[in-house]
């Protein structure tokens, strides 16, 4: 089965609507079960907003608490420590 026809209508959507929230079932779930792809794209439609809306919030408030990401501590710690090399001859 191809989704050649789902990914030529999506690219059309988003030249039209351009949203980070247009995708086609074949993207969410690559299966050929009508039922579960449209259940599946149906929820995903449903709670993309609500997520990427409460994920933003939560990166900008641990952005004002000056959190930082584990890379980013690991990187300072580094940073902050000597590179201590013992090498034995």
């Amino acid at each position: 089965m191809s989704n050649e026809p789902a990914i030529v209508s999506l690219d059309a959507v988003r030249a039209i609507w351009p949203n980070a929230y247009v995708t086609a079932s074949s993207e969410i779930l690559p299966e050929i079960r009508e039922f579960e792809r449209t259940s599946t794209t149906a929820l995903n439609a449903y709670l993309q907003p609500v997520v990427g809306q409460y994920l933003a919030r939560l990166e900008q408030g641990l952005a004002s608490a000056e959190v930082q990401r584990p890379e980013q501590q690991a990187r300072q710690q580094l940073n902050e420590q000597p590179c201590r090399m013992d090498v034995g001859v």
